[in-house]
């Protein structure tokens, strides 16, 4: 609109023939050479027209229109070419070039990157327990994933890295899943983009990602402020994504230590792994943080991310049943308001453990058998995720609490008496805090 004074809209044609090259190669070309529009049916199938706009008023649209159907020809012609000469290209002589170009001249070249994809596919597949079809799928998805990036159609067009690919490999003979998550693997590539549907394509994904991100840390390139070259923030982010969508049974830090062991074998470290796994654990916390702010409180998005971010699931589910939490405020800030008492004296404990023969008053031992009834079945439901459950058993304590701040004086003279009791409170506070740092609500 912006790039002509007096804007006359035209449509022109091209031969339908075209038609038998994917459609994602002719809007391409459409878009990024000519800026023309492509026209689509109501199934999202493309006509052979295009619309484009002129500088000028209405006069011989029709020589207009020819013109731009000549060139355009000329550019679809070049795509034809392109796409039937790639196909005479064998995949494994497709991934003998990727050895000649480099990645990155500390982190070798593709196809040093994709040797590391898929080790690290490998033992994701076996840390997820996939099936041994799966597994099959993953490894030869893996091996392929980058094939493409040496042909012709992706020289001229790099935005169809992955497009191209799955549609070669299905036309080389390759497995439909495999075909599908060469493709799916660049999946999510920006930001509300969809995850990959396959379990291949989420693995390699994944592993694709990972291998970037920690091959960058390993040599120092961490994103700070505006800068993120490699997109870093974006990769990070396409990992939680997947990991929450598919709730894959799987953790951030066994996602970080298979990448770690994979490149610390293959080409070593330059830093130390602690080091690199810490820097880790602080650049996901981030995006973790800004998945949850989505849709979540700030309070209550701080509040769960303290007491644990490494399963994504898990910390997005409790979120959500705080937020649930929160919305009865009345009811709900008693019951933060006894969790929180118990965290102030749970502070000045010492690492004693509680013995119940040292409880000299009922509630003492009210509040104890209450916790300890408790503590299986909110283990059980903490580690399924289901943290509604969680939460409303915790919540089961607020009476007994409430009965023992209001009949207990904590701070006894007897020293033994009131490490008990200490002992007592900060045992409660580990499981509180395995949830949510409830002091960070704002109610």
């Amino acid at each position: 609109m912006f790039l002509v004074e007096t804007p006359t809209v035209l449509y022109g044609t091209f031969d339908a023939s075209f038609l038998n090259i994917p459609q994602d190669v002719l809007i391409t070309s459409m878009r990024e050479h000519q800026r023309y529009f492509p026209v689509l049916d109501k199934q999202g199938q493309l006509l052979p027209y295009f619309v484009t706009v002129r500088s000028g008023d209405s006069r011989s649209l029709d020589v207009i229109a020819r013109g731009n159907e000549k060139v355009l020809r000329a550019r679809l012609s070049d795509a034809k070419f392109f796409y039937e000469e790639d196909q005479k290209l064998q995949i494994k002589d497709a991934l003998s070039k990727l050895e000649s170009i480099v990645f990155h001249e500390e982190l070798g070249t593709i196809g040093d990157k994709v040797r590391r994809i898929r080790r690290i596919s490998d033992q994701l597949s076996a840390k997820l327990a996939v099936s041994a079809d799966a597994a099959d799928s993953v490894s030869r998805a893996a091996d392929i994933c980058k094939f493409d990036l040496v042909t012709q159609m992706v020289y001229e067009f790099p935005e169809l890295q992955g497009v191209m690919g799955e549609d070669y490999a299905r036309k080389a003979g390759e497995k439909e899943e495999v075909a599908k998550a060469v493709f799916e693997h660049y999946q999510p590539r920006f930001s509300g983009d969809a995850v990959p549907s396959t379990q291949a394509g989420s693995i390699v994904s994944i592993a694709d990602k990972i291998d970037t991100i920690v091959g960058c840390f390993s040599i120092g390139i961490i994103p700070t402020g505006s800068q993120d070259p490699y997109a870093l923030r974006r990769q990070a982010a396409g990992i939680v994504q997947i990991m929450l969508e598919h709730k894959l049974p799987i953790t951030l830090s066994e996602v970080f230590g298979i990448a770690l062991a994979v490149h610390e074998d293959i080409r070593g470290l330059k830093r130390l792994a602690s080091e690199i796994r810490k820097d880790l654990l602080d650049f996901f916390a981030l995006r973790v943080k800004k998945l949850l702010s989505e849709d979540q409180r700030y309070d209550v998005v701080d509040a769960v991310i303290s007491a644990g971010f490494d399963h994504v699931i898990s910390v997005v589910a409790r979120g959500q049943a705080l937020m649930q939490a929160v919305g009865h405020s009345e009811d709900f800030k008693t019951t933060v308001e006894s969790f929180n008492r118990v965290s102030n004296l749970a502070s000045k404990a010492g690492k004693a453990a509680v013995n119940s023969a040292l409880f000299t008053e009922s509630q003492e031992g009210e509040l104890y058998q209450a916790w300890n009834d408790i503590r299986d079945d909110y283990q059980t439901a903490l580690e399924s995720g289901d943290a509604e459950r969680s939460l409303s058993l915790l919540s089961g304590l607020k009476a007994p609490i409430t009965g023992f701040f209001d009949s207990v004086m904590v701070m006894s003279e007897d020293e033994a008496v009131r490490t008990n009791r200490l002992a007592l409170l900060s045992g409660i506070d580990v499981d509180l805090k395995r949830y949510a740092d409830f002091s960070k609500l704002v109610m």
